[in-house]
């Protein structure tokens, strides 16, 4: 295709996006930058919400639940007070993996093996996007072992596990999973911090590739 081409579906791509987020504004009574966040999110991208108290963060965040498929998604938070306050469930228990303490490994055959952990094995093999609240106060390490849980769930649960020991993790976390993460980093930082470091910093988020986004107007 010649390039004179090429750069003229960009021009008319580019015009169709901004459109976009103009018509969510108006549909969803989202502010401009709460559109874009959401236009990501309906497109499928990893979505960040951030910024402080007061700037839509929640707003947006349900918006983007009214329009998932039914089913398809679970919305989880760091903490028990999170979960409390928007109904939803931890984290730790929605992926089965409880305190965390134990080998992502450990886990993923307990999930497959054990007749106690089917109700958690339907929700992962059915998963396709995951909603996290309060990220902020959820530690790197944990961030991790969560996605290898859910990645080796959803890539052995046909083979039943066969093959893997327990530091022999599939190398891709989260199989394809959508993640939407919200929280404000400049809040109560995660309880093992320092032995476990930022989420921010883990190897999971910088192969999520997040589209950031933190919102300022309040």
């Amino acid at each position: 295709m010649p390039l004179h081409q090429i750069q003229r579906f960009a021009r008319v791509d580019r015009q169709l996006r901004r459109l976009a987020v103009v018509v969510l504004e108006r549909l969803f009574d989202l502010s401009p930058e709460q559109a874009l966040a959401f236009s990501h999110a309906y497109r499928g991208h990893n979505v960040y919400l951030g910024g402080g108290a007061g700037v839509g963060k929640s707003h947006t965040l349900n918006a983007i639940k009214r329009h998932l498929p039914p089913g398809s998604y679970a919305v989880t938070a760091s903490t028990g007070c999170a979960a409390a306050i928007i109904g939803a469930t931890t984290l730790h228990s929605a992926l089965g993996i409880g305190l965390a303490k134990s080998n992502a490994g450990t886990y993923v055959k307990k999930i497959l093996r054990d007749e106690r952990s089917r109700f958690t094995l339907e929700r992962l093999r059915s998963l396709r996007t995951l909603i996290i609240d309060e990220v902020g106060m959820l530690d790197g390490e944990t961030f991790d072992k969560a996605g290898e849980v859910v990645g080796g769930v959803r890539k052995n649960w046909i083979a039943g596990y066969h093959g893997l020991t327990l530091n022999q993790m599939p190398p891709q976390r989260w199989d394809n999973v959508q993640l939407i993460v919200c929280g404000d980093f400049m809040q109560l930082p995660p309880v093992q911090q320092a032995s476990k470091g930022w989420v921010y910093a883990s190897r999971s988020w910088k192969e999520l590739a997040f589209k950031n986004h933190i919102f300022q107007q309040i």
